[in-house]
C-alpha cells in the first residue's frame, strides 16, 4: 500500500471527522472496529467488488481481435521464446488467440 503511518492516521481521522463517529476502538494492545467501522469495512468491500465487476464488464465490451496473425522468427526463437509469448497471448485473448 506504500502509505506512511502518519498519512494513514490523518486519512482515518478525516474519515472519522467526516462520519462524525470513531471507526476504531484503540487501547494499549489492540485496535478493533467500532460498529461504524464495521459498516465502512463492508461498504468498502462491496464498493471494491462492484468496481471489479464494472472493470470486467467494460473489458468484455472492449475491442476484440480478429483475423490472422503471422509470426516470423528463427528456429531458436520458435523453440525458446515463442511458446511463453503465445501462451500469454492466448490467455489475454482467448477467442482471438485460437
Amino acid at each position: 500500500m506504500h502509505v506512511s503511518p502518519s498519512t494513514l492516521s490523518r486519512q482515518i481521522q478525516r474519515l472519522e471527522d467526516d462520519l462524525g463517529q470513531p471507526l476504531f476502538v484503540r487501547d494499549n494492545r489492540t485496535v478493533t472496529l467500532t460498529e461504524a467501522g464495521e459498516e465502512l469495512r463492508v461498504f468498502a468491500q462491496q464498493t471494491l467488488l462492484q468496481y471489479q465487476q464494472l472493470r470486467h464488464t467494460i473489458d468484455q465490451q472492449g475491442p476484440s481481435l480478429s483475423g490472422e496473425l503471422h509470426i516470423f522468427c528463427s528456429v531458436t526463437a520458435a523453440y525458446s521464446h515463442l511458446p511463453p509469448i503465445l501462451d500469454r497471448f492466448r490467455a489475454e485473448h482467448p477467442v482471438g488467440g485460437d
